[in-house]
């Protein structure tokens, strides 16, 4: 095993690209370095564009830090979180229809990078249904360029569940 700096890390993130981050919001256990070398290099290089940021909580201090970091034009194509509370500037993208938002539950964003670690197509589960994340009633999208859909509606065994791409 290799250590690198953030700032090389930084440099192995390409355009279009999506970017796991953990971390437990409020800045506990969040890689602030490796988000601050990744928006030092866009503001540089004017690279790496349109990446998707995936994390389960809100990363941010409600100010600056945190995925607020990835709020400049063009850097940011596509954001799915548990909330974006904690990262008003992308709160503000998302409200613009400037950036694809998606807000999705916590403990599923969490078992869903599991199931993409191992290579699985998603994650079945009854979390979410009847509420805003059900497809039937918006599917997560938190604005109105968010046309994919993440999560589908399946019946199995005669019941429905949701499917978590």
């Amino acid at each position: 095993m290799r250590v690198v700096t953030a700032d090389e890390a930084a440099k192995m993130v390409e355009s279009s690209d999506t970017v796991v981050i953990g971390g437990s919001g409020g800045g506990h256990a969040v890689p602030e370095a490796l988000i601050a070398a990744i928006e030092r290099r866009f503001l540089a290089e004017g690279l790496p564009r349109q990446i998707t940021s995936l994390h389960p909580v809100g990363l941010g201090d409600r100010g600056e830090r945190g995925v607020s970091r990835f709020a400049h034009e063009g850097m940011l194509k596509r954001i799915v979180c548990g909330t974006l509370v904690d990262s008003p500037r992308v709160e503000e993208m998302a409200l613009a229809n400037q950036v694809e938002a998606y807000t999705l539950p916590q403990g599923v964003i969490s078992q869903l990078m599991r199931e993409m670690a191992a290579g699985r197509p998603g994650l079945i589960t009854h979390v979410g249904l009847h509420t805003f994340i059900d497809p039937r009633h918006g599917g997560g999208r938190q604005s109105e360029c968010a046309t994919g859909d993440l999560v589908e509606l399946v019946t199995v065994g005669g019941r429905e569940w949701l499917f978590y791409k």
